[in-house]
């Protein structure tokens, strides 16, 4: 298993996780969750990141390669807290489908349903000034809606494969998850194995290293 996070420079800190048996997508690795349940797992990660990184305000794009296994309740990452529904966001499957989510109740948008046991790209896009929000899954556009999506700046920490205060553990693998300060796609693309690193990143982690428990 493997991380690199490259901005801002802070470690990911992580319950212990065994490498990925499942490399046949990628030329590096993987971080693998065998999680089994919704209220059973322990495997998780966690950035140590400064109250201000990965708020997601402005123009944005979070895009990640994803090989889901568990078809339980489960939350993928983001940087909120189980119960407080007044700032932070995240992307989570309560269901048969995915949500990103910025509070609660009406502040829940569906954006598509995962592949099980399959890998593949998915990148979300945000144009504040047009409120138009973009799907895109290997590349292909599948999701083109106007959405007024305003998240409120969180102080919690970002976690991957478990949702804070609560469980909902997700099993599954993931890979080079990039978030942006920018739209980084508006039409259909090829989509790379591995991402640039450039001054429009807000956070990149390629998962490539593991010392210790810590994800660096």
């Amino acid at each position: 298993m493997v991380l690199s996070m490259l901005l801002p420079m802070a470690p990911l800190y992580a319950q212990p996780i065994p490498p990925d048996p499942d490399q046949e997508k990628m030329v590096n690795k993987s971080l693998y969750f065998p999680n089994t349940a919704q209220y059973t797992g322990g495997n998780r990660a966690t950035a140590n990141t400064p109250s201000a990184g990965m708020n997601l305000t402005g123009d944005w794009t979070i895009e990640y390669w994803i090989k889901a296994e568990g078809e339980h309740y489960w939350h993928l990452f983001g940087k909120n807290r189980f119960g407080d529904n007044s700032k932070g966001w995240l992307i989570k499957k309560p269901s048969t489908e995915y949500v990103l989510a910025w509070t609660y109740n009406s502040n829940q948008y569906v954006v598509g349903s995962p592949a099980y046991n399959q890998w593949q790209h998915v990148a979300m896009t945000y144009e504040e000034s047009a409120q138009r929000f973009r799907r895109f899954v290997d590349g292909k556009l599948v999701q083109d809606e106007t959405r007024a999506i305003e998240i409120n700046p969180s102080d919690y920490p970002f976690v991957i494969g478990h949702e804070y205060g609560t469980g909902n553990w997700f099993r599954g693998k993931l890979d080079n998850l990039r978030l942006s300060d920018t739209v980084r796609y508006a039409a259909e693309f090829i989509p790379a194995k591995m991402f640039p690193n450039d001054e429009r990143t807000i956070a990149f982690y390629t998962f490539d290293r593991l010392a210790e428990g810590v994800l660096l």
